[in-house]
């Protein structure tokens, strides 16, 4: 039987790149889908236009009110409402290839016996969805120990598998305020022991236009950079008190490994940090990020 694959749209003000993005499920060679839409208090035409795509699409389309607490939270809501046997994350503004769905479905589909994500590449796009170029190429082997210190794709290319959903949906009760999303749900996979499947070919068009939430299109230098504010080490303490509260769903490796992270950011000096952060074994995925991570431990800023 062909599998049924929820569509998890997050939506707020969306409505001048929503058709496009509609557009691209409609393409779909995997045609098994339906869209569960969660609005997060659009003040324009979106939820509108995801109306007029229901009705194109008899049975198939379902919106629902967001949380409003940021769109971190709003994927989250959209995983809790989610029944089906695969789940894809999606963005409002971009446009999947017709290929994405089906390439997921069969990528993640000899994993039934614990939670499998799947996640890829995409090909950043100008305003006008004009290529730009692709994004940079994961070349590590997914694991908790980089989950804790970088994120690894983004999160509207993520296909989670039942079981992987079925955790998310338990584990989404942990997360308090804002979350980064798919930096979070790859933390969780590995953590527990689940799969995280990493494909080099891109799965959509990543618009970048000026309002993105995260954008993608950031240089190495910055994302070095990124390292030294103060930013990383708050989201680090978001990450570390969330996976704390999830310690019964982590594997005994890693939750010492957790427990190692924690205890290299709380070290007093920046020769401790650093020598307790060789000791946690985290890494980052190119050799300038990880030389970034130790000035960032001798600065206290992780």
């Amino acid at each position: 039987m062909t599998p049924h694959v929820q569509i998890l749209l997050a939506v707020h003000n969306g409505a001048d790149h929503l058709p496009d993005q509609l557009a691209s499920y409609a393409r779909q060679t995997l045609d098994t889908w339906s869209l569960i839409a969660s609005d997060d208090g659009s003040a324009d035409d979106s939820r509108a236009a995801v109306a007029r795509f229901g009705a194109a699409h008899p049975g198939r389309v379902a919106v629902i009110d967001g949380p409003r607490q940021g769109y971190g939270q709003n994927f989250l809501h959209l995983l809790r409402q989610a029944d089906a046997e695969f789940a894809a994350l999606s963005d409002q503004d971009d446009a999947w290839f017709p290929h994405h769905l089906a390439r997921a479905v069969w990528r993640l589909g000899g994993h039934t016996d614990r939670p499998a994500l799947y996640c890829a590449r995409t090909i950043l796009c100008d305003a006008d969805l004009r290529p730009l170029r692709p994004t940079r190429l994961f070349r590590g082997t997914p694991s908790f120990a980089h989950a804790l210190v970088q994120s690894l794709a983004g999160g509207h290319t993520m296909v989670l598998n039942r079981a992987a959903l079925s955790l998310a949906q338990d584990a989404s009760a942990a997360v308090e305020g804002p979350i980064v999303h798919d930096w979070f749900l790859y933390q969780l996979v590995t953590g527990s022991g689940g799969v995280v499947i990493y494909d080099p070919a891109p799965a959509l068009e990543y618009r970048q236009h000026g309002r993105n939430q995260i954008g993608g299109a950031a240089a190495p230098r910055h994302r070095v950079a990124r390292l030294l504010e103060g930013r990383f080490r708050r989201w680090n303490e978001v990450n570390i008190g969330t996976l704390q509260r999830l310690r019964p769903h982590l594997t005994a490796d890693a939750a010492d490994r957790l427990d190692r992270f924690a205890a290299a950011r709380a070290a007093r000096t920046g020769i401790g940090r650093l020598r307790a952060l060789s000791r946690a074994g985290v890494g980052r995925q190119t050799v300038p990020e990880q030389i970034a991570l130790y000035l960032a431990a001798l600065a206290g800023r992780i």
